[in-house]
């Protein structure tokens, strides 16, 4: 083996956070709160089980909350263009 066929070496394991300093986690929390902020947004919504039981049960049994609103929002949006471009065809 030469040495263009090297492998390129790996980079060192990052501590495990048991083992970081004070000043170490708060610059890693200030960079990932920062990160999330500009990233993320949250949506918190409140069911009553009363009055809305039937999405409540509904929503407790799907694997993926997230990825179902995701998807229901998204197909929303698709309807929502083709009856706005129906509209405009008008």
């Amino acid at each position: 083996m030469n040495s263009t066929d090297a492998k390129p070496k790996r980079k060192r394991k990052p501590k495990p956070y048991s083992e970081w300093t004070k000043e170490s986690y708060d610059k890693f929390r200030d960079y990932q709160v920062q990160y999330y902020k500009e990233h993320y947004r949250t949506f918190a919504i409140k069911l009553s089980k009363d009055k809305d039981g039937e999405v409540v049960e509904y929503l407790e049994n799907l694997d993926n909350i997230s990825g179902f609103v995701r998807d229901a929002v998204k197909k929303q949006i698709a309807k929502d263009k083709r009856k706005k471009q129906k509209e405009s065809k008008q």
